[in-house]
């Protein structure tokens, strides 16, 4: 498995504040980050195995909201991760909310991020081995 920090990620955010904070965190982490403030634009850059992870806020501009950007990212990338975050509590109880590989209450800093994709990448690689 490769390390986190080897990996792009691919971040959508419609508050500047937020996207930039939690790109500029992440980069310091080693993390390369391609960063967008709607899904009309991040949808031209998708591409299979381009993301480790890709990480959306709930309600977004664009030609979708959050949790259908992430839908189209596992129809284009089976194997990117797919976090679906919001500031609005219950975003765990959102319908599409199993179909993800996390949901994370916003903000959220980037180091919990970081240690939120290793622990999904771990679990995918144990169960992988067991199948």
């Amino acid at each position: 498995m490769e390390s986190i920090t080897d990996q792009r990620m691919l971040l959508v955010d419609d508050d500047p504040a937020a996207l930039s904070t939690l790109s500029r965190g992440l980069e310091r982490l080693g993390v390369d980050v391609d960063a967008y403030d709607n899904t009309s634009e991040a949808l031209l850059h998708l591409d299979a195995d381009r993301y480790i992870a890709v990480i959306a806020d709930q309600v977004l501009p664009g030609a979708l909201c959050g949790h259908e950007f992430l839908l189209a990212v596992q129809q284009v990338d089976p194997q990117a991760l797919t976090i679906l975050m919001s500031g609005m509590d219950g975003i765990d109880a959102h319908p599409a909310a199993e179909r993800f590989d996390a949901t994370v209450r916003k903000p959220v800093a980037p180091s919990d991020l970081v240690e939120l994709i290793r622990m999904i990448q771990t679990l995918r690689a144990s169960a992988a081995a067991a199948a």
